[in-house]
């Protein structure tokens, strides 16, 4: 599926409301002072596109001669990196320090228009930084995991007394909370803000420190998805509300039965034909939301429509909601009839982000992103009293279930600890370019030899059917037989992986769950945490941390893989709202259907479709790109629309 660069977009935006325009092929490089400000009309070059992004580049001036652009130094927080160590990494353009600094971003030392003949100046900004930006001391607005997430060297890391750096051979990879239980001394305790338990008087242990009188837990915004999401600066939590009755509920299950579902969910073959879904069936998802509208997650259910109104309007009402999920779930999973995430990052992807074409290490993240390092929020930790995501487990090994099945497709997503994948292939469809019928994959279940065979660089025995392809250590973007992924800076990934250790987070769903975070969310409100916690679960036995793989396995409850769908959706899209503009998905729901829900009017579907795929609900104005497959997003609102019978 198809999504922008979350990390890049969503998880560090602002709140300036500040903007600015340029062109280019990808956001990235249009982050740059120097790429070329759009033309009147937003009509860029032929293959480049307008990009909005947030920020400024206030009173820039470019250099007279942008070859005599020299790079000034990085602040002494960034330790010995310099402009050349990201030479062409335009994510980092979002930095202040690297506007001002480096040659490439717009910044440096050069002479440019008004200065004096031997006065050249770096060109002045005043834009918003899309991260952090490092700091040698901690601030007093910064705490716990965010106060030492902001240190970017070893020495500012261990002078914090409450965090630790983590180090891997020999090498700085970033810096955590140190928990309280690992702190041995009483007057480190205190200032960690830990409790010291004494034993006649002397310092014995320190614990986490007793908690507070219980409060109302602050509402989040949910990320499931690696689709980009509301920020909590978009979305406005929905109120807690009394239930819907069971007679609303049974009266969207009513219209759910009656529906006309056939050839509804519909795949597409490597001959370009169309089939049923086998993956995705109408009756499991009738069941889905039924669980996803009675129980819920927590206080939160499907919205089945309101207590206002006639009978009639309120089953439109829940209609129209499953109808705008299930067209972002034809789009994102179900044409692929694939329940994981698909590697879909061809040539034309990593020639904007990186990488070499279908590397194994997608596995890892796509399109910049790290799975592994998607990291709750602090209030979310909180609620799970103390960490919501689930851990790595650096020997993990699992093998997706699906994958896209076109000519030449590259197969499913695996993971797998360094000891048995040193180093990652990349998916080559030409090589070989046809694969003598039938074709019948290692079983799933062989795990241990179909690492074996990819490990030798084996073809056209990855899946049954399969057309063409094989594993290749050499080759377009392979450097001394390792195919990296894409870098992913902002997640604490400066350079693309080239392997495949704990790499097991990658989306599953319906409109797929990706990352630890999520998964730990999963495991917390649905799974087996929840039962071992005495909270009711309603998948007790499933443990989402230990087998993530359980959402798309065939032996799971089939309604699973579309709960899980849901479970993003009743926290990224029912309570959407704009602050901005006030732009409200369920205000905008009962719009298009109290005017007729005429189906040539696609404001409500498009709306519901940009949040889903950029975060927004007005794509590009947010600066992640313009919505993508719009056209089929709004074909399959249509049709489960005409298959509800509601046009």
């Amino acid at each position: 599926m198809m999504i922008s660069t979350l990390a890049l977009f969503l998880a560090f935006r602002t709140g300036t409301g500040q903007s600015y325009q340029r062109c280019g092929k990808m956001a990235d490089e249009a982050r740059s002072c120097l790429a070329a400000p759009c033309p009147s009309g937003k009509e860029c070059p032929a293959g480049e596109t307008c990009w909005t992004l947030p920020g400024e580049c206030k009173d820039w001036t470019p250099c007279n001669d942008q070859n005599t652009c020299k790079d000034t130094a990085l602040p002494a927080a960034w330790g010995s990196a310099t402009c050349g160590t990201y030479d062409g990494q335009y994510a980092y353009c979002g930095h202040d320090s690297f506007k001002e600094s480096c040659c490439f971003c717009g910044g440096g030392e050069c002479a440019r228009e008004g200065d004096g003949p031997s006065d050249p100046i770096p060109a002045p900004t005043s834009i918003p930084t899309l991260a952090p930006e490092p700091t040698q001391k901690p601030t007093k607005a910064l705490s716990g995991k965010k106060l030492c997430k902001a240190q970017k060297t070893e020495a500012n890391c261990v002078s914090v007394i409450t965090c630790v750096p983590k180090i891997k051979k020999g090498k700085y990879k970033g810096c955590s909370i140190l928990k309280c239980k690992k702190i041995k001394d009483e007057g480190d305790c205190a200032a960690a803000g830990c409790e010291a338990t004494l034993k006649k008087g002397k310092f014995k242990k320190c614990v986490d420190p007793s908690p507070s009188p219980p409060t109302t837990p602050k509402p989040t915004t949910i990320l499931i998805s690696p689709t980009p999401n509301p920020t909590e600066k978009d979305t406005v939590p929905e109120p807690t509300s009394t239930p819907a009755s069971n007679e609303d509920i049974q009266a969207v299950l009513d219209g759910l039965e009656a529906s006309n579902s056939d050839n509804v969910f519909m795949y597409e073959t490597p001959s370009s034909s169309y089939l049923p879904s086998d993956i995705y069936l109408w009756k499991d998802m009738i069941k889905a939301v039924q669980s996803m509208a009675e129980r819920g997650i927590g206080e939160k259910k499907l919205w089945v429509g309101g207590d206002a109104g006639s009978d009639t309007l309120r089953q439109n009402y829940g209609l129209v909601n499953v109808a705008a999920f299930l067209s972002q779930a034809m789009q994102e999973s179900i044409r692929y009839n694939a329940c994981d995430e698909n590697n879909w990052s061809n040539a034309d992807v990593t020639a904007g982000h990186g990488g070499a074409p279908y590397s194994a290490a997608s596995a890892c993240g796509q399109l910049e992103q790290s799975y592994q390092d998607y990291e709750c929020t602090p209030e979310e930790d909180e609620i799970a009293g103390g960490q919501m995501a689930c851990s790595v487990d650096p020997n993990m090994e699992m093998r997706a279930f699906t994958q896209a099945k076109w000519y030449g497709a590259p197969p499913a997503l695996f993971c797998a600890p360094r000891s048995k994948m040193p180093n990652t292939p990349r998916w080559d469809y030409n090589n070989p370019s046809w694969c003598q019928p039938p074709v019948t994959g290692i079983p799933h279940d062989k795990f241990g030899d179909y690492l074996d065979f990819v490990n030798s660089g084996g073809g056209c025995g990855d899946y049954d059917g399969q057309k063409a392809g094989g594993w290749t250590f050499s080759g377009d973007g392979c450097v001394n037989g390792a195919c990296p992924g894409a870098e992913a800076p902002l997640f604490g990934q400066p350079a693309g992986r080239t392997d495949v250790e704990g790499c097991c987070w990658w989306g599953r769903g319906a409109i797929q769950s990706t990352g630890t975070c999520n998964y730990g969310k999963l495991n917390y409100y649905m799974g087996k945490r929840a039962a071992d916690e005495g909270r009711d679960s309603l998948f007790p036995d499933i443990d989402f941390c230990a087998n993530p793989n359980s959402v798309c396995d065939p032996s799971s409850p089939a309604e699973l893989k579309w709960i899980a769908g849901f479970f993003y959706w009743l926290n990224a899209v029912q309570p959407y709202e704009d602050t901005e503009d006030g732009w409200n998905y369920i205000t905008e729901l009962k719009a298009w259907v109290d005017n007729g829900m005429d189906t040539n009017d696609y404001s409500f579907v498009d709306g519901a479709s940009g949040i889903v795929n950029r975060g927004c609900h007005n794509p590009p104005n947010c600066g992640t790109g313009e919505l993508h497959a719009k056209s089929e997003r709004r074909k399959n609102f249509v049709t489960v629309i005409e298959a509800m019978g509601l046009a």
